[in-house]
């Protein structure tokens, strides 16, 4: 089955049922996460997520994984909209440090930072002493100012008089 399917596309009509974020619509979202083609995926973790349903994060947590850049970006910031962020906490921390996609690693940052968790603080200075990616350091940058996190100034100082 390809993105075209007929009368319209699958893309479409999914697109449809997220964007109502009902709960009867779950069941879809969750098989849809299993589909073949890329940005079927990413719309139903994006779908999932803006259920905001503690029940969900499960679902899109599985997609952290995902071969597909986008779906692990997707997955990473839908699951702040669930509020299940300390289960899952951990595995944000290693996709901030090992992500092959500075994208999702930007993305896994910013995440933790939304959710306020206790590691933020050491990926955000890991990523400020480790990070080669702008986008990646500059939601380090983000994170920082999010938090207010007064322990960071120093080494955020020193990070910015070392480009000077």
């Amino acid at each position: 089955m390809t993105l075209n399917d007929g009368e319209g596309t699958r893309l479409y009509w999914l697109r449809a049922f997220a964007t109502q974020r009902k709960p009867e619509h779950i069941c879809l979202l969750k098989a849809c996460l299993d589909d073949p083609e890329p940005a079927i995926r990413t719309l139903a973790v994006r779908g999932l997520g803006w259920l905001r349903q503690e029940a969900v994060a499960p679902a899109i947590a599985s997609c952290l994984d995902d071969i597909d850049d986008d779906v692990r970006k997707w997955a990473a910031s839908s699951l702040a909209l669930t509020g299940c962020g300390r289960q899952i906490q951990q595995q944000l921390i290693t996709m901030v440090r090992c992500d092959r996609a500075a994208g999702v690693r930007a993305t896994s940052l910013r995440t933790l930072s939304w959710l306020g968790q206790t590691k933020v603080l050491d990926a955000i200075r890991w990523s400020l002493n480790h990070e080669t990616s702008d986008i990646v350091l500059a939601a380090a940058l983000e994170g920082v100012g999010r938090l207010n996190l007064l322990e960071l100034q120093p080494l955020l100082l020193a990070y910015l008089d070392h480009d000077a």
